[in-house]
């Protein structure tokens, strides 16, 4: 049966029928038209299962040749990363095996304010599913990974060359903690630095994760750190300032076995942190 506002919210999601616009606690996610299509389809059904024929015959209508099954499976795996929905252990999409598919999670009306706009709306605003549904971006938006504690030990010094002054900071330990991914950061893990004549340090941490199911996954973690432009390098001379006189920004990227936690393999990420005698506090967020 079809629902009656032109926003339909499940969960921490919401999809509006009239921009096709899909977005988590207000934050818009990229979603190309087919997952989009079927995205549309199964809010429709509101827990009722959606037939894999029928998502066949929408997506491609009038069609008669090709891998309609394959082609069907990649639009669902593509939903699912977006919504970063594990096929294992779903928390939105329930696979009907062989049948069909089916929304885990209760759709309700979200409320705009505008009874004229919610009667046109249900399939207004949606590209046909063979066409792009990419728009342009005018800002970067992101969400939060997880935050993490590193413990470190005292710097080793490897000596100056024309590059900049060269350290290690071995890492003891650590933990991290996010909505999706919480775990440990296993003794052996290397903070690099190199502090360049200018009093930027160029950063490049080595860290190995353990979740807290037990994955190891890779992680490199390249940026920058640095005070203002005529500002010294106070840890090198073992000097503990207030962390929002540091500049840290780095891009993490991550290399998790096939599983659970693939989808690190598909994004980007950026990195905020707070530098300390002993130890870093960091921020990665997502960018969606």
């Amino acid at each position: 049966m079809m629902l009656s506002s032109r926003q339909k919210r499940f969960s921490s999601c919401t999809f509006d029928y009239k921009t096709g616009d899909l977005t988590r606690h207000g934050i818009r996610l990229r979603l190309e038209c087919q997952p989009k299509t079927v995205l549309r389809m199964l809010i429709e059904a509101n827990g009722d299962m959606v037939a894999r024929s029928e998502l066949i015959a929408a997506l491609w209508p009038g069609e008669t040749e090709g891998d309609f099954d394959r082609r069907l499976d990649k639009a669902i795996a593509k939903l699912r990363i977006c919504l970063h929905d594990n096929p294992q252990k779903p928390r939105y999409i329930e696979t009907l095996r062989g049948l069909g598919y089916r929304l885990l999670v209760k759709v309700v009306d979200e409320p705009t304010g505008s009874g004229k706009e919610d009667a046109a709306a249900p399939t207004a605003g949606l590209a046909l599913a063979g066409k792009s549904c990419f728009a342009a971006q005018a800002s970067i938006q992101t969400e939060l990974l997880f935050k993490a504690v590193i413990t470190v030990e005292e710097s080793v010094n490897f000596g100056f060359n024309a590059l900049g002054d060269r350290r290690l900071a071995p890492i003891v330990s650590g933990w991290f903690e996010g909505p999706r991914i919480k775990g440990e950061i296993l003794p052996g893990s290397s903070d690099w630095q190199r502090i360049r004549p200018d009093n930027v340090t160029e950063i490049e941490a080595h860290y190995t994760l353990k979740t807290h199911d037990g994955v190891l996954i890779r992680a490199v973690n390249r940026g920058y750190r640095h005070l203002s432009p005529d500002g010294k390098e106070p840890l090198a001379a073992g000097e503990e300032i207030h962390s929002a006189a540091y500049y840290i920004r780095a891009a993490p990227v991550f290399d998790a076995p096939s599983g659970p936690y693939d989808w690190l393999n598909r994004s980007l990420f950026i990195c905020t942190g707070q530098r300390y005698l002993n130890s870093v506090v960091i921020h990665i967020f997502e960018i969606l």
